[in-house]
């Protein structure tokens, strides 16, 4: 039986590709007129308005060693480090800055080249950043993201009319009308988004992304209606069916 599909709205056209790499990010920021893009991708970033994977290298001294290495989700944190060790100057010239003798030691950490003290180094061009930083007394931390990759922030549900009342995917409340706040939507599209790009969401049914939305909603410990996740998962489904198209 083939599944139920509601009409489209009269604006609606199918999104591009979401995830891409971050050099490219920073080149459409360009091209679409940004006063300063690999500033304005960083901001982005920072602020969650984007959200990025990569091949991540963490090492840490903190009286004894920790590594780390994983393909993963950059969080908003490590982007917050990136920007304030940049402000504070680590990625032009490294005076004043602290000591960092147990990542600076090679027999330490002979994976890492030898960082004497705190530095920054973003290459966006290169899609990877790298800081090396003294968080606290007696904790010193290199970070390494490779091989960026960014999901844009977007709207996929401009379009779409809710019921009057929504169970709320973030509050478990109802809502006094209209429809769930953009932000929470968008934050299950990216996250639909990223299992698709992991491999492990390949709907063939609408039905499949409801109930990977009613999924992802729970882990916050909220229930999501399958009349209210309906429409939302319709959507993701023909975006997901428009980048297999391309």
């Amino acid at each position: 039986m083939n599944e139920e599909r509601t009409p489209k709205p009269k604006d609606w056209k199918p999104y591009p590709k979401l995830w891409t790499s971050l050099s490219n990010a920073v080149g459409n920021l360009a091209l679409t007129g940004s006063a300063d893009p690999p500033g304005e991708a960083l901001r982005l970033l920072c602020e969650g308005y984007w959200v990025a994977t990569g091949s991540l290298k963490l090492r840490v001294w903190a009286g004894s060693q920790f590594s780390s290495d994983l393909a993963d989700t950059i969080t908003v944190e490590r982007w917050q480090a990136l920007r304030e060790a940049i402000a504070r100057g680590l990625d032009d010239d490294q005076n004043g800055c602290h000591e960092l003798p147990a990542l600076g030691n090679r027999r330490k950490f002979p994976d890492v080249i030898a960082v004497e003290r705190e530095m920054a180094s973003y290459i966006w061009q290169g899609s990877c950043f790298t800081t090396a930083l003294l968080t606290s007394p007696g904790r010193e931390e290199y970070f390494s993201a490779q091989d960026i990759e960014v999901a844009v922030s977007f709207t996929l549900f401009d379009s779409i009319e809710t019921p009057a009342q929504v169970d709320s995917p973030t509050t478990g409340h109802l809502s006094k009308g209209g429809r769930p706040p953009a932000a929470d939507w968008e934050a299950g599209a990216l996250a639909m988004a990223g299992r698709y790009y992991r491999g492990e969401l390949k709907p063939a049914t609408v039905a499949d992304v409801v109930r990977a939305l009613q999924e992802w909603a729970s882990e916050s410990g909220n229930d999501l209606a399958d009349a209210t996740a309906k429409p939302h998962a319709k959507r993701i489904f023909d975006a997901f069916r428009a980048w297999e198209a391309d």
